[in-house]
């Protein structure tokens, strides 16, 4: 079963943590890569303080590294774990914090899958005809790209999809 598959990856990845960990220094970035991943995986399990906890360490390195791609990343998955927690303004807050610098640096992927969490974050306070622009430009963003949005947000968004649907018939 896939908590089986979870457990493994857990596992793997908290195993090389350990070594990036002990290495030099030069190897932060994999660190935080290692951390962002064990967050979707735990968040996907909705162990959200967990996530959390791996999502903004992962930020901070990514932050001293100056790496802006690594720090948009963080950020959008703070956004959508603030929309997942049901705190939206907290999701806004972060989210925009991510589009800025993933449009500022021509990020077309994050663009796209920031707007998505916009999108849930503005259904999320009630904003259905807003909502349904933003995840309509997600979505043309991502086709553009002629990519899908990452396997692990395909939950999040299904169900943010279903609530923009559900709320404007």
């Amino acid at each position: 079963d896939s908590r089986g598959d979870t457990e493994c990856a857990l596992r793997a990845y908290g195993e090389v943590l350990a070594l990036a960990r002990a290495g030099v220094p030069n190897r932060r970035p994999g660190v935080a890569f290692i951390l962002n991943a064990m967050g979707n995986i735990v968040r996907d399990r909705d162990d959200y303080a967990g996530a959390r906890g791996h999502y903004e360490e992962a930020l901070g390195i990514w932050r001293q590294c100056g790496n802006d791609d690594g720090i948009i990343c963080c950020l959008c998955n703070l956004g959508t774990l603030a929309c997942l927690r049901g705190d939206p303004v907290q999701a806004l807050h972060t989210i925009r914090q991510s589009l800025h610098l993933a449009w500022k640096g021509r990020n077309t992927r994050h663009v796209a899958s920031s707007l998505a969490v916009l999108a849930a974050a503005r259904q999320a306070q009630g904003e259905s005809a807003a909502a349904a622009r933003l995840i309509g430009q997600s979505q043309a963003q991502y086709r553009s790209l002629g990519m899908d949005p990452v396997p692990y947000d395909g939950r999040f968004l299904s169900t943010t999809m279903a609530a923009i649907r559900s709320a404007l018939g």
